[in-house]
């Protein structure tokens, strides 16, 4: 993403002339989202998640780490874990080391990509190096 780039040549100018783009935050105490999940979304997850089986795969839900802090509601969460299994339903919402840091964001609704990677790693393990042209790749 080109904006990546600009925030890596100079992080403290980029945060300085977009500081409109992030909004002041109250991290005194922890905020939720209403509850969204009804009836209708659970029996679609549901859905989603007989398919998955029927075809051999398994989903790893992740709850993103918005900027501005706020939870998803208790109730959205264990239907979620209900679904998918606790065991893949990642919650990553809510005050944390990511949401706290305004470093990890690009504007108020997109995390960047070192968060990405980095959720990614905490679900599946750091990620294999790139194979490059001419590598023969692992040993088979």
């Amino acid at each position: 993403m080109p904006v990546e780039a600009v925030i890596q040549a100079d992080p403290d100018r980029y945060y300085r002339e977009h500081a409109g783009l992030f909004p002041a935050r109250d991290t005194s105490a922890q905020q939720y989202y209403p509850a969204m999940l009804g009836p209708d979304h659970r029996r679609g997850l549901e859905d989603i998640a007989a398919i998955m089986h029927k075809h051999g795969t398994r989903a790893d839900v992740i709850v993103a780490p918005l900027y501005d802090q706020r939870a998803i509601a208790p109730e959205d969460l264990e239907q979620l874990r209900e679904v998918f299994g606790a065991a893949h339903t990642y919650d990553r919402s809510g005050i944390n080391t990511i949401t706290r840091d305004v470093r990890n964001y690009i504007e108020s609704s997109h995390f960047r990509a070192h968060v990405g990677r980095q959720l990614m790693d905490e679900v599946y393990g750091p990620a294999l190096p790139p194979v490059r042209e001419g590598d023969p790749g692992p040993p088979r």
